[in-house]
């Protein structure tokens, strides 16, 4: 009788780990390309393969997306944060941070193929009367989809690590994390899940910074009427000066390229004109 049934737990056993290698040999896998890798920053691409072929993601791959349009996207990304009994509405990262995070995801996608996603693992240090610093995480999985979204999913989004914690960041995955995070919906971003968005990133909007106010929220200066006498349509200022002609075209270029706001265009263009009236 003892026999029996040693014999068959034994073939329980040895059935569980037919199973198990099986599923490990059939199973996706994780493959990555790394692209860029500091102590604060690593960016990267990652696709599943199963059989030894990558799996088909139907990602809209290579995207062709600016570094100053990629930088304004992600600084529009607002989240609210749970902290026991405190709750705060913030952007989801630091203004600092999403300059380097723009280029570096704009690079990426561009690298990507249809099965590749892009994952990003960053850290930020925050210096207080020049001795003490706080460091803070940042990780998230992005994609252009089929409808030519940029998704964005976070693992961390500026989370506060422990004083002396210098261990390596985790790598993120989408739906994983243990920060109590809310993504929140905005101007042509639409929240997916609880800590994912997905942003029509084309939408004129995202051409121009958002310049923050206090308490770390952030003003769309696209949603900022324009006067009539300020409206780019009018005729630049007259000029004969080369010095100024030039100045002119580099701010001209700036404004198209995104790299000012229209408000910042018009103010120096006005500058530009007293100048040649004076």
């Amino acid at each position: 009788m003892r026999s029996g049934v040693a014999d068959s737990l034994i073939a329980k056993t040895l059935i569980a780990a037919a199973v198990s290698l099986f599923a490990i040999g059939c199973g996706a896998r994780y493959v990555r390309v790394p692209l860029l890798e500091t102590p604060e920053l690593t960016v990267g691409l990652r696709s599943e393969t199963k059989g030894g072929k990558p799996l088909e993601r139907g990602f809209a791959h290579p995207a062709a997306l600016s570094a100053a349009r990629a930088e304004n996207a992600l600084a529009r990304i607002e989240v609210r944060e749970n902290a026991g009994s405190k709750e705060t509405r913030r952007p989801a990262i630091s203004p600092e941070l999403a300059r380097a995070l723009g280029r570096a995801l704009a690079d990426a996608l561009g690298r990507a193929d249809a099965t590749q996603e892009v994952v990003v693992r960053a850290r930020r240090s925050e210096r207080r009367l020049g001795v003490f610093s706080r460091n803070f995480a940042t990780g998230f999985v992005a994609f252009v989809d089929s409808q030519q979204r940029l998704q964005v999913h976070f693992a961390d989004a500026d989370r506060e690590l422990s004083p002396g914690d210098d261990a390596a960041l985790p790598e993120p995955v989408a739906g994983r994390s243990l920060q109590a995070i809310k993504t929140l919906p905005g101007a042509h971003i639409e929240t997916l899940g609880q800590r994912g968005v997905a942003i029509d990133y084309r939408a004129e909007l995202f051409q121009h910074a958002a310049a923050p106010t206090a308490g770390g929220r952030r003003t769309i200066l696209m949603e900022t009427a324009q006067p009539e006498a300020l409206k780019s349509s009018a005729p630049p200022p007259a000029t004969t000066d080369p010095g100024r002609l030039r100045a002119l075209a580099d701010l001209e270029a700036a404004r198209r390229a995104g790299t000012i706001s229209e408000a910042e265009y018009q103010r120096r263009r006005a500058e530009l004109s007293q100048e040649e009236g004076s």
